[in-house]
């Protein structure tokens, strides 16, 4: 996959146009990669609204049908791989390898998804008065998800296939970086195997926009819950903002991550393990080598 048209961004079960577009670049090369719809604040609302709307029909699903649907994005994920294999090299500088993980990885994120809502939703409490008190959980509503640009496909999946599943609507917003891959891949699976409208949301945006749109995806009160994946830095200000509001907040952040190489290692391997861990995709990723012990 070279240069790349996207449909627009995904709101409502239609591809919408912006006002205006924005440049995704191959890391690689400079070269532009997909001119990508830059959605503003009113966009974003309007997503969420969408999300909203969809949320009470979705919840009430059998857990069974919603399972359905995530089966059947797994196998049309395994339908589009090469498309991803090649979006994962050209817009997020990735080599093919990783590429061909993340497209493996990703149809066992809906697979596991699909088996967890099997799972009991619910427990008996002990009670003083001896009654029977059950605690049930149940779906939030609609869940913002902010993903990153360095695995973004495997990392936006991670963050909403589960709560998806659960019966909550998403709205999307993937890195400026990597909208496609983050983003309007899944757009493009979901819009595939019918997904009702509304429940699953792609926002698109550039830099310029990316504060605004941010802000709203925590602070707008029909959004009940926040997972960011990213730096340090702007995870505390998203938890700071959702704390402010009471929302939930699920954040996965950077690391000092060490590799300790035991008195009876092996010194061969241990370097060959060390060199992977610091240097795959550059060093790029939450988990990688930072210090050797």
């Amino acid at each position: 996959m070279g240069y790349y048209e996207p449909k627009g961004f995904y709101s409502g079960g239609q591809w919408k146009r912006a006002s205006h577009k924005f440049d995704t670049l191959n890391p690689a090369d400079g070269s532009v990669w997909a001119a990508v719809e830059d959605a503003d604040l009113s966009d974003t609302k309007k997503a969420i609204e969408s999300a909203q709307t969809a949320f009470a029909e979705w919840a009430s699903l059998p857990f069974t049908e919603r399972v359905d649907y995530m089966l059947k994005i797994a196998a049309e994920i395994e339908r589009r791989r090469d498309d991803l294999i090649k979006a994962v090299q050209g817009e997020g500088g990735g080599w093919f390898g990783k590429g061909v993980h993340e497209a493996n990885a990703l149809q066992e994120i809906f697979k596991s998804a699909a088996g967890a809502a099997y799972g009991s939703i619910g427990e008996v409490l002990p009670s003083a008065s001896g009654k029977m008190s059950i605690a049930i959980r149940r779906p939030m509503g609609v869940i913002a998800v902010i993903s990153p640009w360095n695995v973004p496909a495997l990392l936006s999946a991670r963050q909403f296939a589960f709560p998806l599943v659960a019966g909550n609507t998403i709205v999307l917003k993937p890195s400026e970086e990597t909208p496609y891959c983050g983003g309007l891949f899944f757009a493009e699976v979901c819009d595939a195997v019918g997904l009702p409208a509304g429940v699953f949301n792609v926002v698109t945006c550039s830099r310029d926009n990316v504060a605004a749109v941010g802000d709203e995806l925590i602070e707008n009160p029909a959004i009940k819950g926040i997972c960011f994946t990213g730096s340090t830095a702007v995870g505390r200000s998203i938890a700071a903002k959702a704390g402010a509001h009471l929302k939930k907040c699920c954040i996965e952040l950077g690391g000092k991550d060490a590799l300790i190489i035991c008195e009876d290692a092996d010194l061969d391997r241990a370097a060959q393990l060390a060199n992977f861990g610091s240097f795959m995709h550059q060093g790029q990723i939450c988990m990688s080598v930072e210090k050797l012990l």
